[in-house]
């Protein structure tokens, strides 16, 4: 709405400082003076640090810790948890490790911004995406960690205001650490029922160390619409295109797309694609994998393969004439080790590697029948270390 334009909505806020739904019962602990802007969260515990009554819109939420650069921060992000329940439901629409859900790197304080998430300095957690509730909203954050948080400092911004039509959007999140077998996809977004916005996402991926250097973002981001089978009615070219970028990856966080992690000699990258002014609708169901392909030219790969350890299988070929030879196509096989293929020549390839995935989405229903999130400390353990 345009900034002149006035509003029935109430604004409010819920922190350590004023922790009701009331009007005007905040900062009464100290009568006005600045007296509980923290407190502090022990190992195990759970904080409310929303509930608040219906019909509203929470349009912020601000985060941030004293000790977090005093525990190893992959460790203490993810064994946080942010839960939201909305309208009563029993099981949490929002259920993701803090840093994840904020669009984290690894734990590692990445200062950005972009239209959803910001991290002003790398030293705090906002979110500005609407999450609209008609009855009640509930935000909760769980320490799973065996380190008590000693300065917790937050506030959630939100409006107590009518909805205009009875059909909403509930936002959702889904979080995943998964390393599927060579040839099979990692899911971003298992079968949502419904309908709803998918509104973007962010994948971090720790690269196998068996491929050495060689590119691992050759996999395609498909989503599956409604009446989709086999095939999608949405993809993009390639991991790296997804967030708009192209010819491999470098650090950079814009507005709807970024990449807040490069890091090629440790095989650890961070991507998000936001789908703001570009929505991806559905109205009955939808899905989002991503493929585990890479590619890198063939003498490279031969380098990191024998006829007898060579990967399973050779996807495609790019000749540097432009053309394309398809494994998949009728009657056709490819081999690292065919001798009529030119040296230089970019081979694409199965691969399997490490996989985080946080999934951004609105749903037509307060629940989403989802898989639970994985226990703590599945989600911070080093998927090679399983195999």
């Amino acid at each position: 709405m345009p900034l002149y334009e006035l509003s029935n909505a109430v604004r409010r806020c819920q922190n350590f400082e004023y922790r009701t739904d009331r009007p005007g019962d905040g900062a009464r602990e100290n009568r006005g003076f600045k007296g509980h802007a923290y407190d502090r969260l022990p190992a195990g515990e759970r904080v409310t640090l929303l509930d608040a009554a219906g019909p509203g819109v929470v349009d912020h939420i601000w985060i941030t810790f004293k000790n977090r650069e005093e525990v190893a921060p992959a460790h203490l992000q993810r064994a946080l948890r942010l839960e939201a329940y909305w309208d009563g439901a029993k099981t949490p629409a929002v259920a993701c490790p803090l840093g994840d859900f904020f669009g984290g790197a690894f734990g590692e304080a990445v200062s950005f911004e972009n239209e959803l998430f910001s991290s002003p300095g790398g030293k705090c957690f906002n979110c500005f995406i609407p999450m609209p509730f008609l009855k009640r909203g509930r935000i909760e954050l769980v320490n799973e960690s065996d380190e008590d948080i000693n300065q917790l400092f937050y506030t959630v911004n939100y409006r107590k205001q009518a909805l205009e039509g009875e059909k909403i959007g509930y936002f959702h999140t889904y979080w995943s650490r998964t390393m599927p077998p060579v040839g099979q996809d990692v899911t971003i977004l298992p079968q949502v029922e419904g309908a709803g916005r998918f509104l973007g996402c962010a994948m971090q991926v720790a690269t196998h160390p068996r491929y050495g250097g060689a590119w691992w973002g050759e996999g395609e981001v498909k989503a599956f619409i409604d009446g989709d089978g086999d095939f999608p009615s949405w993809l993009c070219t390639g991991t790296e295109d997804y967030p708009a970028t192209a010819w491999l990856l470098n650090p950079f966080a814009h507005r709807y797309t970024g990449c807040l992690l490069c890091d090629e000699a440790g095989g650890r990258f961070q991507i998000y694609r936001l789908h703001v002014p570009d929505p991806i609708y559905f109205n009955q169901r939808i899905r989002v994998q991503v493929q585990q392909i890479g590619g890198w030219q063939r003498e490279k790969l031969k380098e990191l393969f024998t006829p007898q350890n060579q990967p399973q299988v050779i996807t495609a070929i790019n000749m540097q004439d432009g053309s394309w030879r398809n494994a998949f196509a009728p009657e056709q096989t490819l081999s690292l080790f065919d001798e009529d293929i030119p040296g230089d020549s970019w081979m694409n390839f199965l691969r399997q590697d490490d996989w985080a995935c946080t999934a951004w989405f609105y749903l037509d229903r307060p629940e989403n029948g989802l898989p639970a999130l994985q226990a703590y400390p599945e989600r911070n353990q080093s998927l090679f270390e399983k195999q």
